[in-house]
């Protein structure tokens, strides 16, 4: 009696119905993880273009504005208005200037979990933004005869309040 030859085996890659199944089943998974983080992005972006608009980003009519005067020295301070409660859908808002010397005063507002920066005096100085980020903001100030530096700078704190500090370097 003569034994039988085994059966051959044959092995090749993975066909195209293989592929096909593994990459459903990773879009299926992925749906989620996607979902979430467009939710999540657009609550960070949503309120950017406003930001921007009212950060004096951009040409507003064709004007430029430069103010020039005269110094005095002051130590820094920061001066803080109260919380006010949104009236309907408006949400809370928290308003802090921050003043260098009598000579610089930032106002820095907290609206909806984003920081902006509205109302900037600046007499004898020229600024710039070093970083703004919606949750943060630092201007730097250099006195236009002296060269002295200022920075002042507004954030929001872990605590969702206002935060503002000034430095002079």
């Amino acid at each position: 009696m003569q034994k039988p030859e085994p059966s051959r085996i044959r092995e090749q890659g993975s066909t195209l119905v293989e592929y096909a199944v593994l990459f459903a089943i990773l879009i299926v998974l992925w749906i989620p993880v996607i979902g979430a983080t467009n939710y999540a992005l657009s609550g960070v972006f949503a309120g950017w273009p406003d930001h921007f608009s009212e950060a004096g980003y951009g040409p507003t009519n064709g004007s430029s504005t430069t103010t020039t005067t005269t110094t005095t020295t002051v130590p820094p301070t920061t001066t803080t208005t109260t919380a006010t409660p949104g009236g309907g859908d408006e949400p809370l808002t928290e308003t802090k200037t921050a003043v260098f010397n009598d000579e610089i005063s930032v106002t820095f507002e907290l609206t909806a979990g984003f920081v902006t920066y509205g109302s900037v005096v600046a007499d004898g100085w020229t600024y710039e933004v070093k970083k703004d980020t919606g949750h943060k903001v630092h201007l730097k100030f250099t006195h236009e005869e002296s060269g002295e530096r200022v920075t002042v700078k507004g954030w929001l704190h872990k605590k969702d309040e206002l935060k503002t500090s000034v430095k002079e370097h």
